[in-house]
């Protein structure tokens, strides 16, 4: 590669095009000297992950450590995540990823479906974003991306690809757990339904229990009467009848005296007749 004088936006139409800006340590213009280009480098895997030349010096050809494995603000994921994500290996998450996007199951991403791939997981690139990373996936220019492209494409983008992949793990997460609380949520309400229905069931019952204790306070009450003229009217029987007996031990008493009398009365007028009384005359002759 050679460094040209971009004078012209005609420049920027050729593909792979690079523009590089370089200042002088003290402020002067960019500079308008042409010196050879190192050829850039392709990404390589190492034992950590991805590692990608961010930049290159203009003179020597090798790569410089990039702030986001020196321990900058920029670090990758790996880093920065190393405590609240599971260790998952690349091939895996490139592979998953890729089925993830690749929902036609055609063999290849179109560009539809990594636009939609990328919302699905909630980032939201503008379309000229998607343009520029599919341009970048998309090597033999055929309109899809094939599993060796994509290998490709994540080596250039290893962030994007954590990034994507561990949202996509997080969405299924989070719509297990939707659809979890959705179904208890459901048979919430529906233990609602029948709460209140027993409730209903349960004051209808308490509303005859109540009718029933006033009834039979009623019919105790009433018994309780009942029971008090029973008690009098057989204390006013016992009195008719020790009354009843009374009378007719006076009548007994009565006729026995009568008797007596009658008996004594008999003797007398037999003796009389045998001693010829004149009560006796007297009395046959009905003086």
């Amino acid at each position: 590669l050679r460094w040209v004088d971009l004078v012209s936006s005609e420049q920027l139409h050729t593909d792979r095009c690079q523009v590089y800006a370089f200042r002088e340590s003290g402020g002067s213009p960019v500079r308008d000297t042409q010196q050879e280009m190192p050829q850039p480098r392709a990404p390589t895997l190492s034992q950590g992950g991805y590692s990608s030349p961010s930049a290159y010096s203009p003179g020597g050809g090798g790569a410089y450590s990039s702030p986001r494995t020196s321990g900058g603000p920029y670090q990758t994921n790996e880093w920065r995540m190393g405590k609240e994500r599971p260790n998952v290996p690349l091939s895996d998450k490139v592979q998953t990823v890729f089925n993830d996007f690749n929902v036609s199951r055609t063999g290849g991403i179109t560009h539809q479906e990594l636009g939609s791939g990328f919302k699905n997981v909630g980032i939201d690139f503008a379309a000229i974003t998607i343009d520029e990373l599919f341009a970048k996936a998309d090597l033999n220019r055929d309109q899809r991306v094939t599993f060796d492209e994509w290998q490709h494409w994540c080596k250039v983008y290893p962030n994007t690809l954590e990034c994507v992949y561990f949202r996509g793990r997080d969405k299924a997460e989070e719509d297990e757990v939707m659809r979890g609380l959705q179904a208890v949520e459901i048979e919430a309400q529906q233990n609602d339904g029948r709460e209140a229905q027993l409730r209903r069931e349960l004051e209808g019952i308490q509303a005859r229990k109540q009718d029933l204790d006033r009834q039979q306070q009623e019919y105790r009450a009433r018994q309780a009467e009942f029971l008090r003229r029973k008690d009098t009217l057989e204390a006013q029987e016992r009195d008719l009848m020790e009354q009843e007996i009374r009378l007719e031990r006076q009548r007994d008493h009565l006729r026995a005296q009568e008797a007596r009398f009658q008996q004594a009365a008999n003797n007398f007028d037999a003796g009389a007749q045998q001693s010829a009384s004149p009560r006796r005359a007297m009395r046959s002759g009905g003086l």
